[in-house]
């Protein structure tokens, strides 16, 4: 119910042009209309995830499978992955970028440090993306299973 409000909500906001720095033209298409702003967070951006957010968990909850206690892993160890992630995907875009362009990139500054010659690519993201998530599965379980068994504080902020 929630889910079906918060999307009523956001089509209705997005069509008379509320909520968004970033106003809706028809010419633009759905891929126009569903593109809010992230940064700064609008609150057509809030309201659009949110929706997706409580359909999911309306579609998944009190279902059990290998693919959902996956992410009920990742979700529970989420810090501690967010935590290793950052530094992993940094070092792997300097020595990627160092071994192809003779030069270590950080992407964080933005297009004006990108190397001569370098493409974004769709593709080499998502499966750079699989191959991390393959790699930090084991280590998130392991962390997990080991703040189950912990009885430390610590453990419930990480």
């Amino acid at each position: 119910m929630a889910a079906a409000v918060l999307a009523i909500l956001f089509f209705s906001s997005r069509f008379i042009g509320f909520g968004d720095p970033h106003v809706w033209n028809p010419d633009e298409g759905i891929l126009g209309f569903i593109n809010t702003s992230k940064y700064p967070m609008s609150f057509n951006y809030i309201v659009m995830t949110m929706c997706i957010v409580l359909l999911t968990m309306a579609l998944v909850e009190n279902r059990k499978n290998k693919v959902l206690n996956i992410f009920l892993m990742f979700g529970q160890a989420s810090l501690f992955f967010y935590l290793l992630h950052v530094p992993i995907i940094n070092l792997a875009a300097h020595l990627w970028t160092y071994l192809e362009f003779g030069v270590a990139t950080n992407f964080f500054n933005g297009t004006k440090v990108w190397p001569e010659g370098y493409e974004p690519n769709l593709a080499r993201t998502y499966l750079f993306w699989i191959v991390l998530i393959g790699t930090l599965y084991y280590p998130c379980k392991k962390y997990l299973k080991k703040k189950k068994e912990s009885n430390s504080v610590i453990y419930s902020y990480v």
